[in-house]
């Protein structure tokens, strides 16, 4: 019987990874092809294909147990590498006719990449494509960001959000031979506009402030393995940049709380985080909460992550308070501002109720008229688009009307009263009648009638 050996082949793996080996050899209708691992002089066999049975028989070894499995082309897969797998010894494979045995050996060589790796936006990603054994000889990387390198065995990058993926290195000959691959997760928050709009109202539902992460790890994770510490802070328009920022909530066990040592009144909701979320709430607007607020991650190695945006709140005022009658012919001024100096290419006007007619945001009515009244809109716009809106209502009547609704308002009042004498002085009546009526007197000894001798 004639036995064939082929050249022995390299195969480049990580541990804890899976790795295909790929028989060269043409399959012969009847074969049986068996594959070992020789340790120590030691031949193992690992798995027989039999030519009259339909699925492969693996020997019971607790090593190798779950971990070995035969392709359709009977290529042995090895899952869940083990060092000993590189190590120990080397893989063969043989294929038996009835003519010949053909024999391949195969050698694991560890590459030290680890499977997966963490590191937040802006750090350096490095990986290596090296074995301590033996070279390989033409290296390629297919990356996520479709960026590739060719002839580096070593990378170096300042990585962002799209380098976040799988690092795949293989041999530009044969690719199979090399089976080594990391996932790159680069921890960033989503970005979002820098600058936030709203409008100050009692009937305002509460303000989210975004925040989130964009890579696919939850915050549990970060958490337990990188996150230092995470923390939402305000300074508030008036505070000089040489400031520290006022520190408003901190998180613990993957939510946000209060912080104690504040003497900020600004509140911001307490929440806990669920996934990649990491947003906040402004319960109840007012113009103190006019500011910029950071949302902020320190990890372990020191490096800092963070995401700020400006809030914007827009507020409108009157000369006259809401829900007082204004007489025709009376002045009126209405006010919309941002609290501060509106800024370059942010428009502030008010729209009329009826008209439609706009208006500077300092706006003074010297002679209200009917036809004002109603609700009034301050839009601010920025490049044409509306980007939030305040609204105020006003009532304004004529003088007549104004007379007539007072004298109406006179004569109501009257009737209430007269109708009030009217029921006291009939219950006094009632009083007086019940004192008059007649009293008859009762005699100690009651006589008949008549004459009677004294």
């Amino acid at each position: 019987m004639q036995i064939c050996l082929e050249p022995k082949q390299n195969y480049f793996a990580q541990v804890g990874s899976s790795v295909t080996l790929h028989r060269k050899m043409d399959y012969s209708k009847g074969a049986y092809v068996r594959w070992f691992f020789e340790s120590n002089g030691n031949n193992i066999l690992l798995i027989l294909k039999h030519p009259k049975q339909d699925m492969p028989k693996k020997e019971q070894l607790e090593e190798w147990k779950n971990r070995i499995s035969l392709s359709t082309n009977y290529d042995l897969i090895i899952s869940d590498l083990k060092e000993s797998d590189f190590t120990d010894g080397h893989f063969r494979c043989e294929q038996q006719t009835s003519n010949d045995i053909q024999r391949a050996e195969y050698k694991l060589n560890r590459v030290r990449m680890p499977l997966s790796l963490t590191i937040p936006a802006g750090d350096e990603l490095s990986l290596s494509c090296e074995s301590d054994t033996v070279q390989i000889p033409t290296i390629q990387w297919d990356t996520p960001n479709n960026k590739t390198y060719t002839r580096q065995k070593k990378i170096t990058e300042k990585v962002t959000a799209q380098y976040s993926g799988s690092w795949r290195c293989k041999d530009q000959t044969d690719p199979r031979q090399v089976q080594v691959s990391t996932t790159v997760i680069v921890i960033d928050l989503t970005p979002f506009p820098a600058e936030l709009y709203s409008s100050i109202s009692s009937r305002s539902p509460p303000l989210v402030l975004p925040c989130s992460l964009s890579s696919a790890v939850s915050l549990s994770e970060l958490e337990r393995v990188h996150l230092n510490q995470a923390r939402w802070s305000f300074r508030p328009l008036n505070m000089s940049s040489e400031q520290e920022p006022y520190t408003l909530l901190t998180l613990s066990s993957s939510s946000w709380t209060h912080n104690q040592t504040s003497s900020q009144r600004i509140l911001l909701s307490e929440k806990h985080l669920k996934g990649q979320d990491l947003s906040t709430s402004i319960p109840k607007l007012t113009a103190s909460y006019r500011g910029t607020y950071t949302c902020q991650l320190e990890f372990k190695s020191g490096k800092i992550i963070s995401s700020t945006l400006k809030l914007e709140l827009l507020e409108v005022g009157s000369s006259v308070r809401e829900k007082v009658t204004i007489r025709e012919g009376d002045p009126v001024n209405l006010t919309c501002s941002l609290g501060h100096p509106t800024p370059p290419g942010i428009t502030l006007k008010w729209k009329h109720p009826t008209t439609q007619a706009r208006f500077q945001n300092h706006l003074h009515i010297p002679w209200a008229k009917v036809s004002d009244s109603g609700q009034w809109t301050c839009e601010l716009t920025k490049d044409s688009t509306i980007l939030t809106s305040a609204r105020i209502n006003l009532k304004i009547v004529k003088v007549i009307d104004a007379w007539v609704y007072l004298v109406s308002s006179g004569v109501l009042v009257f009737v209430l009263i007269l109708i009030a004498v009217i029921i006291v002085c009939r219950k006094r009546q009632a009083v007086m009648y019940r004192r008059r009526k007649t009293r008859f007197c009762c005699c100690k000894n009651p006589q008949v009638k008549g004459f009677h001798k004294t």
